[in-house]
């Protein structure tokens, strides 16, 4: 699979969901729910801007089940207390890389530079 590269959400989007893809996965191997949907259910959720998992999870209509499908890729999405639990089982270590791909691909295109300050 090609690694995706750019700065636009879509770009963006798509690095994290390989390499979520490319995460252990701890868990029993028939689990039947993937684990980067764990993932990309917690970004979806911040990204709605709901308060919390619980409210992730119940509040949710039909048409945003729809939209978890088609926008975000998920399959199935877990329940707050069985994201919470997977979750946590994975630790940050196994996550940090991903930050510095994003970093990496905002650093390559240049749009940081707006932000550097010159001390004197």
């Amino acid at each position: 699979m090609k690694k995706p590269s750019g700065t636009s959400y879509d770009s963006l989007y798509g690095l994290c969901r390989a390499f979520y893809s490319g995460v252990p996965d701890p868990r029993a191997p028939n689990a039947s729910i993937k684990l980067p949907d764990y993932f990309l259910s917690a970004m979806a959720m911040f990204q709605l801007k709901y308060p919390s998992l619980l409210a992730f999870d119940k509040g949710r209509t039909k048409k945003e089940e729809v939209n978890l499908r088609q926008l975000f890729g998920i399959n199935k999405v877990p329940s707050d207390t069985s994201m919470r639990q997977t979750l946590d089982e994975i630790p940050p270590s196994q996550l940090q890389p991903l930050f510095g791909q994003v970093l990496g691909e905002v650093e390559k295109s240049g749009k940081l530079k707006q932000y550097e300050a010159i001390y004197l």
